[in-house]
């Protein structure tokens, strides 16, 4: 194989190698009240169909390219029911996706699908992220579905707050146990909304109850992607990287995640020309590794590097990530998230108004 000159840039048309075969890719006793057992499927009510699911769920499927599960629909049904059960009760509003049920987005859409994903998405959203839920405190809080590869069924979701950092958190693998888990802390901080706070979390918890759905903050789904997670980076929650039975696929970087954050904090905080280059001629030398490991078919070394650089959001590495990360997406077999990657890099704001699209 032609390996690639070390001291060139990744380029999008640069030649992927075509050599390497790496693919992405008992029943519990209901406890009482607890609420944080994890309940069967079965103890979903027998005779509950939502409707919002079979009017929409071909449509999703078609437009997004996303099988959503029950929890995407049941939790915008619960809200619907009667006004105690509105999430404006504790400050949150639709976005993404859910604003196709709100019909903010026509169902029979021209949007593609990069820009129905760009609905709704802030800074530190990786491609990852299907965006759900954002705080209209203007903090930058919000709540989405996170995906290790484009063609899995959302089985955990996050939160960030994008006026702090890129850092993510799991807090449930359900919509319900997200919003239960943030409304509570939200009962801690605000007072005056004790009343109308309380409400809503009784009403969540009777229907979380009745549907079968968990409001605990960590389960068996998150601990077992926790196993898989070959990386961890400073996003917090790691990464899953497909690799064959052999290892191939993924390789260390040649320094810690310490290391790293401080090689990009001296970038981010360099007091002249001189201190910026030279920080950038060190993590050229990273780069070059990551040139050859995608030479050998280990793609993971990028995906870890480029994930690390958008994470740590200083907008003078987007050109960088702009380089490492779609391609290694592409490596990957994961075309949609590139595609994603690369329109949100060309107008990637921090400003947290212009992140939430509404006239579409």
């Amino acid at each position: 194989m032609q390996k690639r000159n070390a001291n060139e840039p990744l380029k999008k048309e640069d030649n992927i190698p075509n050599n390497c075969n790496i693919k992405s890719k008992g029943r519990k006793r209901k406890n009482g009240n607890n609420l944080n057992s994890t309940p069967d499927d079965k103890v979903r009510k027998l005779n509950f169909e939502n409707r919002f699911k079979h009017e929409f769920a071909e449509n999703f499927l078609a437009k997004w390219g996303v099988k959503f599960p029950d929890d995407f629909y049941d939790f915008y049904y619960f809200t619907q029911q009667n006004p105690e059960n509105d999430i404006d009760a504790v400050g949150l509003a639709f976005t993404g996706p859910y604003d196709v049920l709100t019909e903010k987005i026509k169902k029979e859409t021209e949007l593609t699908k990069v820009e129905l994903y760009m609905h709704g998405r802030f800074y530190y959203d990786l491609p990852e992220i299907i965006t759900l839920l954002y705080s209209k405190d203007d903090n930058g809080f919000h709540i989405g579905y996170f995906r290790d590869a484009p063609d899995d069924v959302p089985q955990i979701l996050v939160s960030n707050q994008s006026k702090m950092n890129g850092n993510l958190s799991i807090c449930g693998d359900n919509i319900f146990a997200a919003v239960y888990g943030y409304s509570k802390k939200l009962l801690s901080k605000e007072t005056r909304l004790t009343k109308s706070v309380n409400v809503f979390i009784k009403q969540l918890e009777l229907f979380a109850k009745d549907h079968g759905y968990s409001l605990a903050a960590t389960s068996q789904k998150i601990n077992e992607r926790k196993k898989k997670v070959k990386a961890i980076c400073l996003n917090k929650i790691g990464l899953v990287i497909p690799v064959d039975k052999n290892g191939v696929g993924y390789r260390e970087l040649p320094c810690s995640e310490k290391e790293l954050k401080k090689l990009l904090q001296k970038i981010t905080n360099a007091e002249n020309d001189d201190s910026k280059n030279e920080a950038f001629d060190e993590l050229q030398e990273i780069i070059t590794l990551v040139q050859f490991a995608n030479d050998e078919c280990d793609y993971g070394m990028g995906y870890e590097l480029g994930v690390n650089l958008f994470s740590h959001g200083d907008e003078s590495l987007n050109r960088i990530v702009l380089h490492l990360l779609p391609l290694a997406y592409r490596l990957m077999g994961y075309e949609l998230y590139s595609d994603i990657l690369e329109k949100h890099l060309t107008d990637r704001k921090k400003d947290v108004s212009r992140s939430i699209i509404t006239n579409v």
